[in-house]
């Protein structure tokens, strides 16, 4: 079901979808992700939720990444060319409350740029391990995924350092600019900066896509972490340890089969294919209602001329 958005990102949504449905055909795609499980983390359908003071305290925080099917495989029923999970890639610590602060509550906050440099570094070897050349990365808009390098110009910097940034890029700017003037000229700059993590992967030989927001129904691995945690939250119990979840969270996924990653995977795809259907309708709609009008122009100017 579609609905109305602003147009800024349904331009980002078209862009990753268009681009999407055109690679996925011929490339392999990795498809990372950071989610958590809570200590009490509960999924018996028969109880009640956990009361409020028990979703405070510690919880896993965890990395890990799927591949889909390679499209190109010559024979498909080879598992290396199968979708799959890559226990590699799956990293987890002990999140909840930061030293000295109030509790986190959005577990994002418990990565940061340096550890997601590390992971990226992991990946990009993972696939060079398995010998996959020009995959396509599908990630999230996390501030730590899209940090830009520190020499890119930024509004907080002192008058002195804009002026020093314009020369560099060599854009004209005076000494009677004022910081604002400054900005306003090197601001194209920063927004045309690519993030770190994307050179990263680019000089590896592949590209990332960052998902559109609002549409986390286009990244599978969502799925796969819901049926990881339904696994873990089935065994709760009220004496469940805290070690307890640890383990089950490295059982969970370390058991995590093809035919599930799979199935997350389609199950995505068949939404791409909706959400590409609706565009390329969209598309060809507005462009006949632009021909109509050209039409209905040109015949006023004949009856006009008559």
């Amino acid at each position: 079901e579609m609905y109305h958005e602003r147009q800024h990102i349904v331009l980002r949504r078209d862009a990753f979808v268009i681009r999407m449905t055109d690679l996925r055909s011929s490339k392999r795609v990795l498809y990372m992700d950071e989610s958590y499980v809570h200590h009490h983390y509960n999924r018996h359908e028969d109880s009640r939720p956990v009361s409020k003071a028990k979703h405070k305290g510690k919880r896993f925080c965890f990395i890990g990444a799927i591949l889909s099917a390679d499209p190109t495989a010559a024979n498909p029923n080879d598992p290396h060319s199968q979708a799959q999970w890559m226990p590699e890639l799956f990293d987890y610590f002990v999140g909840g409350k930061r030293k000295g602060t109030k509790e986190v509550t959005d577990y994002h906050a418990m990565f940061d740029h340096e550890y997601f440099v590390q992971w990226v570094e992991k990946a990009i070897a993972a696939l060079a391990a398995r010998n996959i050349a020009g995959a396509i990365i599908v990630m999230d808009n996390a501030k730590y995924h899209k940090k830009l390098p520190d020499s890119v110009p930024h509004s907080s910097w002192k008058k002195a350092a804009l002026q020093e940034a314009c020369r560099a890029h060599s854009i004209q700017c005076n000494a009677t600019d004022t910081k604002d003037m400054l900005w306003a000229r090197l601001e194209p700059v920063r927004q045309a900066a690519e993030p770190i993590i994307v050179t990263m992967f680019k000089e590896a030989g592949h590209e990332v896509l960052f998902l559109p927001p609002h549409y986390s129904n286009l990244q599978p691995i969502e799925l796969v972490w819901a049926a990881g945690k339904q696994t873990i939250g089935m065994q709760y119990t009220e004496s469940t340890k805290f070690a307890n979840v640890e383990a089950r969270l490295k059982a969970a996924f370390s058991n995590m089969q093809h035919a599930t990653v799979a199935g997350c995977i389609r199950k995505t795809d068949s939404f791409l294919d909706r959400l590409y259907q609706v565009i390329k309708d969209q598309d060809e709609a507005d462009d006949d209602i632009v021909h109509g009008s050209h039409e209905s122009d040109s015949s006023s100017d004949e009856d006009e001329d008559f």
